[in-house]
């Protein structure tokens, strides 16, 4: 084998081998970005279930502030009567 063909043998492998690389770091790209979208996803999810929750309480402090108005404006017209 004169040495170039055992150059371009080697060029050729090497090209074969950085060819492999280049997919495996798509494809730890891919799985990097898909742990980074599972882990946002649950962050969000606690925070959306926090924000729904908050809410919730928020409505029934509403509700309860609504009501305790009502009945102060109820007792000062009783007691102007």
């Amino acid at each position: 084998m004169d040495s170039e063909k055992f150059h371009d043998l080697i060029i050729h492998e090497l090209r074969a081998v950085r060819a492999k690389l280049d997919d495996q770091h798509k494809r730890i790209d891919n799985i990097a970005q898909e742990l980074v979208r599972i882990d946002t996803e649950r962050k969000t999810r606690g925070k959306t279930l926090d924000s729904v929750e908050s809410g919730r309480q928020w409505s029934w402090e509403k509700i309860l502030g609504i009501i305790g108005a009502i009945g102060i404006a109820a007792g000062l017209i009783v007691g102007f009567i």
